[in-house]
Order: structure tokens, then C-alpha cells, then sequence
């Protein structure tokens, strides 16, 4: 009975472990939303700067 545990964690972990390490090693795509790079756009265009007094 306790061998079987064994063997169903170390099953589990090798599973685990695999999932893990594919994932980490495959590179990560960037997600940008489009509306989000509108509306930087257009804060850019908007802002003018304005001289200070200091």
C-alpha cells in the first residue's frame, strides 16, 4: 500500500513537473490590447506642455 502511494507521487510530480517546465521554457507572447494603445496614442497628441514659473 505505501508503495503505491510512492508511486502515485512520484507519477503526479513527473506530470506536474512537465507541464511546468514546458510552459516555462516556451517564451510568453505580449498581449496589448488595441484600445489601450489608442488611448495612449491619443493622450500623447493631446498633451501640451505648458512653460512653469519655476
Amino acid at each position: 500500500m505505501v508503495w503505491f502511494f510512492v508511486l502515485l507521487t512520484v507519477v503526479t510530480y513527473s506530470f506536474v513537473m512537465k507541464h511546468v517546465i514546458s510552459h516555462i521554457a516556451s517564451p510568453a507572447k505580449a498581449k496589448r490590447d488595441p484600445a489601450m494603445k489608442r488611448i495612449v496614442t491619443k493622450n500623447n497628441q493631446t498633451y501640451i506642455p505648458t512653460p512653469t514659473t519655476r
